[in-house]
């Protein structure tokens, strides 16, 4: 979720979560602790060089508060991702940052900005009650800040407190001042994604269309307005602002959710319209993965719709041009399968489309692998 800071400018997203058993679950926290990887280049012996510790100590601290900001910017908008398209807990010296940390509390004891730090990094650690408790700690100390607020709402977004999540993203909103509009879009694409998160589909396409009246020159509004109009069935919508979004700013959430969107289209919609979705959902992902082509997201996409296509036409009896989706889809599920060794949905559909091409003993052994998977 955006991250409003002091600068009234600075913004940051938080992934979408999905229902698992118990409750709420985030598969990853995404692209966004990539540049936090820097901070382990942080020397922490620094402060035994120089005299002056404490003003080291707090042009340090400010560096660390300049990094995360620049790692939650990272995160994107309010739309799943796979776990494979996002950086991994692993690339991250968590125990350096947190040594970083310890040193500041230390040397500046009080300092609120520390706990607003401290917060992001027990994000980072998926410790959320604890940054729900370093985000009361700096709301104590600076009640104004809107960048408090939305801490403590994303730290009960994660927790799956939907009540208490969505009224911290209205007490960030509330503090954004009206003129900053670029801010205030970002605090309510936030309020859209929590909202469908939570299954609250109508409050989330509210909040998108008003952070599209916001600021309707920025990309992500139409992204949570599309990914919230798809959630909700309406399929058809959902597609003008996606489209929108990819005119503004092209962004693998975007495509990925357009190439989803055309697929349930075609599921929908008579023979021949659906055929022509399904040839839109590829051409859509390919034109995705010719931006992004690192995208395990847009890959599985691609693998998902071009099976789809292939299943199109061997139902409409077309034999050669079946056999020849077939080889397609094949070959883009093996390449998401690259990106997303552990999928069991991608190893029964590599295993479909093996059956459909004659390989019968091939087909078996990967479905072998997919019950494993499921088991496991």
């Amino acid at each position: 979720m955006h991250d409003i800071s002091r600068d009234r400018e600075k913004s940051s997203a938080t992934q979408t979560t999905e229902r698992v058993e118990g409750g709420f679950g985030f598969k990853e926290l995404r692209e966004w602790v990539v540049t936090i990887a820097a901070l382990a280049g942080l020397t922490l012996g620094v402060f035994n060089t120089v005299k002056d510790q404490e003003d080291v100590q707090l042009a340090t601290l400010l560096e660390v508060d300049k990094k995360l900001d620049e790692a939650t910017a990272r995160m994107g908008s309010n739309v799943t991702r796979t776990m494979e398209a996002s950086a991994t807990l692993s690339d991250i010296d968590l125990e350096a940052v947190y040594a970083l940390l310890r040193d500041a509390e230390r040397l500046l004891p009080g300092y609120a900005r520390t706990f607003f730090l401290r917060g992001q990094w027990c994000l980072l650690a998926q410790q959320y009650k604890s940054a729900l408790a370093n985000a009361e700690e700096f709301i104590l100390r600076e009640p104004s800040r809107a960048d408090g607020h939305n801490l403590r709402a994303v730290a009960q977004h994660f927790l799956g407190n939907a009540k208490e999540a969505l009224g911290s993203y209205e007490e960030a909103l509330a503090r954004i001042p009206l003129d900053d509009r670029r801010t205030r879009a970002a605090a309510l694409a936030n309020l859209s994604g929590a909202a469908r998160d939570f299954g609250m589909l109508e409050r989330a396409i509210d909040y998108a269309e008003q952070a599209i009246e916001e600021a309707p020159h920025l990309a992500e509004p139409y992204t949570a307005l599309g990914s919230s109009l798809k959630d909700a069935g309406q399929y058809g919508a959902a597609e003008q602002p996606l489209r929108q979004s990819l005119d503004i700013a092209p962004s693998e959430d975007a495509y990925a959710l357009l190439v989803n969107c055309l697929g349930d289209l075609a599921k929908v919609s008579e023979s021949d319209d659906g055929r022509n979705f399904h040839a839109e959902a590829r051409e859509a992902a390919e034109a995705g993965l010719e931006q992004f082509p690192e995208s395990a997201a847009l890959q599985r996409s691609i693998a998902v719709a071009t099976f789809n296509e292939a299943i199109a036409l061997s139902s409409s009896g077309e034999d050669a041009a079946a056999t020849d989706a077939w080889e397609l889809a094949l070959g883009h599920i093996n390449a998401a399968l690259e990106l997303m060794p552990g999928r069991e949905g991608l190893h029964r559909m590599k295993g479909w489309a093996l059956r459909y091409l004659g390989r019968n003993d091939d087909a078996d052994r990967v479905f072998e692998i997919a019950e494993k998977i499921k088991g496991g």
